[in-house]
């Protein structure tokens, strides 16, 4: 079975959010840049979703962090599941699109398109219950959480990140090979970008 040694692409989506953690933004916005070109030439759905995934994690500017964010989305509804775990067993597509769903809510909220936010913080809800009652579903359905929040008021704030910094969520799996060998799914994180794909190890933000 095909793991996280033995895909490069994979660990250098975790070496490029590494060097975004450690504040190097622009290295990390140019690997990413890279990665998904690559991608893109190899024509892998599971590749460029969890690349675009990781990239918008990157951006400073929330523009572009849709961007990536509507990319991932886009990938991902070209993944099977089969492919998925190739990279990992424990993989399940289904459990990739809350997270997705609830970082486009995060940047349309953010942009002022409340309305495209409401539609993707609808559709998160309503497939929160793929996640299983662990670290990463738990973190995931916090964030759900916390933006339903920000739309019970009268004025929705659209400054602050909800999804804020990278947490581990599936796609942190993806990106941390020896959480990978050992075969735990834990996140670091309360943040979403939590949402990706929680099991395999690659970096993944959860935004979460």
């Amino acid at each position: 079975m095909r793991g996280v040694t033995d895909d490069p692409l994979m660990s250098h989506i975790g070496a490029a959010s590494e060097l975004y953690r450690a504040g190097e933004v622009d290295g990390a916005r140019a690997a990413f840049a890279e990665l998904w070109r690559g991608a893109v030439a190899e024509d892998d759905a599971f590749h460029r979703c969890v690349v675009a995934h990781f990239a918008a994690d990157a951006e400073p500017d929330v523009e572009q962090e849709l961007a990536w964010d509507r990319r991932a989305l886009e990938a991902a509804d070209e993944v099977t599941d089969e492919r998925a775990r190739e990279f990992h067993a424990s993989l399940d597509v289904a459990g990739f699109y809350p997270s997705l769903h609830l970082s486009l809510a995060d940047d349309l909220r953010r942009v002022g398109d409340d309305a495209a936010a409401r539609h993707h913080l609808a559709r998160a809800q309503e497939v929160l219950g793929v996640l299983g009652d662990d670290p990463y579903g738990q973190t995931v359905r916090g964030v759900a959480e916390r933006l339903a929040a920000l739309y019970e008021g009268e004025r929705v704030v659209t400054a602050a990140r909800v999804i804020a910094a990278p947490a581990a969520t599936i796609f942190e799996l993806i990106a941390d090979p020896a959480r990978s060998r050992r075969g735990t799914a834990t996140t670091t994180s309360p943040t979403p970008r939590a949402g990706s794909a929680s099991a395999a190890s690659a970096t993944s933000s959860p935004r979460g």
